[in-house]
């Protein structure tokens, strides 16, 4: 009830994965749920999830998938390659693979419920290049890989038809030498969205914790350049001190994880500020289980925005003024303001 009555027609999300490994009934579990939160708010969108790059058994589609060993990727000596160990990864390269997958998410979005499709990890085709592709693989593999998800995307929008959209995970602005230059944006053309899942945290940071500026502008550029195009544009944004991945996140208090995110909310929303334009929308809090308070609702979202008075300005600090707040941002020192009017 909180969802339907909370995300209204213009808020995109999507029903999460969390399933215990190896009960295989993902679409059912998905398609409860968007059917309860429908029959109270229509209007809402719901997008199903299926991820792009990694094999989920959550799923009964998956012992399909499991008759067919070479929708597996494997390295040059015909291993599989797996994430975590034990997480198998599409071989995207097969058409067969690519037939199964779209014809799955076709089916998925034909439900009256479910409005399109979130795929997940598509970013990793590339993002993993130097410590997949270039050490484990046959030469040429790579290629094969990026171009089979080019088509595996284009051939589920195409069998899904008019009216479902596919958004895909994602953009991100990482300039370190071997990752991709065009940041993602490249799957827009296949698509109708992308999510920034990593805004402000991860590659977005150096080792020891400092912000990459020139990758957070990029960031920035990327979400103005795909809504520009008229596409969604999810931006996952996380509080700095910790996420659901620290160990510390295990043993923080409910009352410690709400005084963090009210603290910490200012930076990441004045960066989103002055980087969103229609169809932007953002998402906030420590990740995607329940304990990571993905329903906290904070008094900032009740606060009227209006329309953006012009672009952002960089002048040393990066200002931007919309109706109803000001918006002030440094990013070499992450702090912000926002002046609510």
């Amino acid at each position: 009830r909180y969802i339907a009555d909370n995300f209204p027609i213009a808020t995109l999300f999507w029903i999460p994965k969390g399933n215990r490994e190896g009960t295989q009934h993902a679409e059912r579990m998905m398609f409860e749920s968007a059917e309860t939160v429908k029959k109270i708010n229509s209007s809402i969108k719901l997008l199903y999830y299926f991820n792009s790059t990694l094999a989920s058994d959550h799923y009964a589609a998956f012992r399909e998938y499991k008759k067919h060993p070479e929708w597996k990727m494997t390295d040059r000596q015909g291993n599989p390659v797996t994430v975590r160990e034990t997480v198998l990864r599409y071989n995207v390269a097969n058409p067969e693979l690519r037939d199964w997958w779209s014809d799955h998410v076709a089916s998925a979005v034909a439900s009256p419920y479910v409005d399109g499709v979130f795929a997940d990890a598509v970013a990793k085709i590339e993002l993993n290049k130097r410590n997949v592709f270039e050490a484990r693989m046959n030469p040429g593999d790579f290629e094969k890989a990026v171009s089979g998800m080019h088509d595996m995307l284009a051939q589920t929008q195409e069998k899904m038809g008019a009216g479902p959209i596919l958004v895909y995970n994602g953009l991100r602005g990482d300039l370190r030498p071997g990752m991709w230059t065009h940041g993602g944006a490249d799957y827009l053309a296949e698509t109708d969205g992308a999510c920034m899942e990593h805004f402000l945290v991860h590659s977005a940071r150096t080792p020891d914790g400092n912000l990459r500026v020139t990758h957070v502008l990029r960031d920035i550029e990327l979400i103005r350049e795909a809504s520009a195009m008229g596409k969604l544009v999810l931006v996952k944004a996380w509080p700095k001190t910790t996420t659901f991945l620290d160990p510390e996140f295990k043993t923080m208090s409910m009352v410690d994880k709400i005084e963090i995110m009210e603290n910490e909310l200012t930076f990441p929303l004045a960066v989103f500020l002055i980087s969103a334009e229609k169809n932007c929308y953002l998402n906030y809090n420590f990740g995607y289980r329940r304990d990571c308070l993905p329903l906290h609702h904070l008094p900032e979202y009740d606060k009227p925005l209006g329309f953006p008075l012009g672009p952002a300005e960089q002048e040393g600090l990066i200002t931007r003024s919309f109706e109803h707040a000001d918006v002030q941002v440094d990013l070499s020192s992450e702090t912000a303001q926002i002046e609510w009017k």
